[in-house]
């Protein structure tokens, strides 16, 4: 996941400083515009996979499980259910399901969500160790974590939400000229950091694992 040297105040303050709109905009609609943002782009860009080796637990019912609480990172999002891609377990990948599925689809691994837990079946039984594969999502941004939370955009390409923010703010006040200049300007900088972002993770491939 990348991690820029400003803060989600430094460049809250930044957009704040370009865009001249009276009255001003609060916080809290530059942090909705913000997490949306970095939403977009880990999930239809950078799309970063992690994966976490845990020890599933026995329900009172005999269903194996775990909680998603046990993904739990201090460098990004809490783990959706929608976020899990797989779970290894048994030798082989398990299959996106749910509990009516499970029940009835008995020949192949499975896992579904339930509240907080994500239960696993296996037809030779689920064994306790197994690695979950999911999706990383930025933590998002909060008016008290605002000014030490990172942004995960690498500091090359920080004029990309920059120019959103400016874009989005001058959209709000209704400033048509102004928020397609900066969103075009948005647009094109997100196409140079896929663009960048393809090359270097193409060059990184085999040596991260």
């Amino acid at each position: 996941m990348y991690k820029s040297m400003l803060t989600g105040r430094e460049i809250l303050d930044a957009a704040k400083g370009c865009a001249d709109i009276s009255p001003e905009i609060s916080d809290e609609m530059y942090i909705l515009w913000l997490n949306t943002l970095q939403g977009q782009i880990y999930s239809s860009v950078v799309a970063s996979l992690a994966v976490c080796e845990l020890k599933s637990s026995l329900a009172d019912d005999g269903r194996r499980y775990f909680s998603l609480n046990m993904l739990d990172d201090a460098g990004r999002a809490p783990v959706r259910a929608c976020d899990i891609e797989t779970v290894l377990c048994c030798g082989e990948a398990f299959a996106k399901s749910d509990a009516a599925s499970a029940a009835v689809f008995k020949d192949k691994g499975q896992f579904y969500d339930e509240g907080d837990r994500i239960y696993l079946y296996h037809p030779a039984g689920a064994g306790g160790k197994c690695r979950v594969i999911f999706r990383e999502m930025p933590t998002l941004f909060t008016g008290e974590n605002l000014s030490e939370q990172s942004l995960s955009v690498p500091d090359e390409h920080l004029q990309m939400p920059l120019s959103y923010l400016i874009g989005r703010a001058y959209e709000y006040a209704n400033e048509d000229a102004q928020a397609a200049k900066w969103l075009g300007n948005y647009n094109t900088c997100l196409e140079s950091f896929e663009k960048w972002h393809s090359e270097r993770n193409g060059s990184m491939k085999g040596v991260c694992k």
